[in-house]
């Protein structure tokens, strides 16, 4: 029998008390937090949450007091991203204005009159939801959504848009969709209820762009929401996009390089053309989308802009009246960024009086919406280096930091002590500019903040500066724990490879060599192939050889892993006239044993035993003893595909030989499984 989680406001405790016994008698067990005895105070949002992991399926008691409730809408937003069946009861009138776009698109069960029959009718859907009897309450299900969605843009209630989602919804299957406006108009918000009411069967991806974004990210999030290998070639995706088309979102657009847009959207031209919705937030229309279908949000009207400001309040709990409300919402020219940024400042993290953050927005001079959020931020800076001096130039520093920072990442950019961040950052906190993760310890810049402030050359070069010195060490990069944190500042290395490629062309060629084992584990090809590519252009163009040539090798790597064998004999080939000409003795050895893997596989036998004979040859003269196991073994396995096991034996036994004579190796794992190797081919 299910377990049915019960979300309602407190003031409605009474209506749901009637549920409770025909409820329990149909064999339903509900979860009902004054059921429970649970009191604010007690653990309460930990034992919440523990009862919505239990259940099987949720209830909304649909009323003028749960759709105001944030307690209510964090209720129903964890209830459906576990995939849980949701059902509405509505138990009194509420305006429709009020009521969350998404709850409109399934049938509810009105117990506003005939109660019994209705609840009846409720209870038999929820216990046999495969019967679809007409009329019966139907449940809301959340499809699937890959990436990093805000979280506030699920929270608050889209107000006054009714009309955009319709035409943007209407229009995808015609065209890829563009939403232009300024910063902060809610393009994403709007962009985030079509997710919620429009994904098809296979869901969504939310595509969040920075500076750095590239095809390759956009592709390996997508890879990800069809559990499909990452691989370069997007062949699979594009199969799988037809099969079962997605709703793809690409937020942000105006952050794309202008350089990677034609990849974007060729790539957005191959998606649609294979079935899937494509909308694109932006500031500014890109108009080699073709068709070119964009859609301007019209500017909230005073009643709208008064309701979103009120969902705002009620997301960011700041305790307004409908007087400031109304003031705040008239001193913004009703435009929602700046509204959601007052709402900021005011909010329990904020600390600020609402009359005095209404008479800083009066006070701007500025008549461009965007330019007024700008403004209205640049003057909310000025007030934190008025607080603690220095506040302002150390934010500049931080917005280098795409993927957030820890203190002591932060402290090592910046050069100061970390007990010296610790009032700035505080006031950055306050202001709204930074957001802390308590659990992660981690810091992130606010979106609307780094819209308006780009970090200089100094703080980029301190940027690439520091993880250059904590990731160029490809051996310490092998360490499982040291892989884990490089999951995390992932996008903080791409963003920095990016600027090296630039500027420090040969440092980020050996920071690009360092994380390419990392990738080749994280089975990230397409990304990988994107970091090699560009760090083999920034190498060929001062002339560094040996980045050249590890550039080549990597590719070559990356093209055997995806079958590219001519691709990845032409690589090779280059690494190899690079290595030469410095000359690189361990490079060009390590190119002669991917040579040789290459011509084994393709049964050139008499290749492959030259190129690792000449790879051994060479691991013996500087002396490697990794480069002369790795020649040995493949030797030994080159042996064995010809058939000739007492030759291939006969390699194993000289290779183990050499292992068991360093002490480091005698005892590896790897060792361990060739000496089983051995043992099956009858030692």
């Amino acid at each position: 029998m299910p377990i049915l989680f019960v979300s309602h406001a407190t003031e409605d405790n009474p209506f749901v008390d009637r549920l409770v016994e025909p409820m329990k008698a149909a064999g339903i067990t509900l979860w009902i937090d004054h059921h429970k005895g649970i009191e604010i105070g007690d653990d309460w949002e930990r034992q919440i949450q523990e009862g919505v992991n239990a259940c099987d399926c949720g209830l909304f008691i649909l009323s003028p007091r749960s759709v105001k409730s944030r307690w209510c809408a964090a209720e129903r937003l964890r209830i459906l991203d576990d995939g849980k069946p949701l059902y509405v009861a509505l138990m009194e009138t509420t305006a429709r204005q009020d009521i969350p776009i998404i709850l409109n698109t399934i049938q509810y069960a009105d117990l506003r009159t005939d109660f019994d029959t209705r609840l009846d009718g409720l209870i038999a859907a929820i216990l046999n939801p495969a019967v679809k009897a007409d009329g019966a309450p139907t449940a809301l299900r959340q499809r699937k959504l890959t990436g990093k969605m805000p979280p506030l843009l699920r929270t608050v209630a889209l107000c006054g848009r009714q009309q955009d989602v319709q035409t943007v919804t209407g229009k995808l299957r015609a065209a890829p969709v563009q939403i232009i406006g300024v910063g902060g108009l809610g393009k994403s918000r709007l962009a985030a209820e079509v997710v919620a009411t429009a994904s098809p069967e296979a869901g969504a991806i939310w595509h969040f762009c920075t500076p750095i974004s590239t095809v390759v990210s956009l592709q390996a999030e997508m890879q990800r929401h069809y559990r499909l290998d990452a691989k370069s070639d997007p062949q699979p995706l594009f199969d799988a996009v037809e099969r079962q088309p997605p709703l793809v979102v690409i937020d942000n657009g105006e952050d794309v390089a202008l350089a990677e847009r034609n990849e974007y959207v060729e790539f957005i031209h191959t998606l649609h053309a294979a079935g899937a919705g494509v909308v694109l937030t932006s500031r500014e229309v890109w108009d080699k989308l073709r068709p070119l279908f964009v859609h301007d949000p019209a500017t909230l009207t005073t009643d709208t802009a008064q309701q979103a400001a009120r969902e705002l309040a009620k997301g960011l709990n700041v305790n307004l009246t409908d007087a400031e409300i109304a003031e705040l919402s008239e001193a913004a020219h009703h435009h929602p960024g700046l509204i959601e940024w007052g709402m900021e400042q005011m909010s329990e993290a904020g600390g600020r009086e609402p009359e005095m953050v209404i008479a800083d927005i009066r006070a701007l001079q500025s008549e461009d919406a965007q330019a007024r959020l700008n403004e209205m931020i640049l003057n909310d800076l000025k007030r934190a280096d008025e607080a603690v001096p220095g506040a302002s130039a150390l934010l500049r520093t931080l917005v280098v930091f795409e993927g957030g920072f820890v203190l002591d990442t932060a402290a090592a950019v910046c050069g100061r002590d970390k007990l010296a961040l610790e009032k700035p950052l505080a006031v950055l906190q306050k202001g709204r500019f930074v957001r802390r993760d308590a659990a992660l310890r981690r810091y992130t810049i606010a979106p609307l903040v780094s819209s308006v402030l780009a970090a200089d050359e100094a703080a980029q070069a301190a940027h690439f500066a520091y993880f250059a010195e904590q990731f160029s060490d490809d051996r310490a990069n092998r360490d499982p724990e040291r892989q884990r944190v490089i999951d995390v500042e992932l996008t903080n290395l791409r963003a920095a490879l990016r600027w090296g490629c630039g500027s420090a062309p040969v440092q980020a060629a050996d920071l690009a060599w360092a994380l390419k084992l990392y990738l080749l584990l994280r089975d990230a090809y397409a990304l990988s192939r994107e970091i090699m590519g560009e760090a083999l252009s920034a190498a060929q163009a001062v002339g560094y050889g040996q980045g050249t040539g590890r550039m080549k090798l990597a590719l070559g790597d990356l093209d055997m892993r995806e079958a590219r064998y001519g691709q990845a004999r032409d690589n090779y080939d280059a690494a190899l006239l690079a290595f030469r000409a410095i000359p690189d003795r361990l490079g060009e050895a390590n190119t002669l044993q991917a040579l040789g893997d290459l011509d084994r596989m393709e049964a050139r036998y008499g290749q492959a035993r030259d190129n690792y004979d000449a790879a051994l040859t060479l691991a013996e003269r500087i002396p490697s003893t990794v480069a002369q196991l790795n020649a040995l073994r493949s030797l030994a396995l080159l042996e064995k595909a010809q058939g000739n096991m007492p030759a291939a034996r006969d390699y194993y036994r000289r290779c183990l030989a050499l292992a068991d004579s360093i002490e480091a190796f005698r005892n590896h794992p790897i060792v361990e499984t060739w000496r089983q190797h051995l043992a099956l081919w009858g030692e």
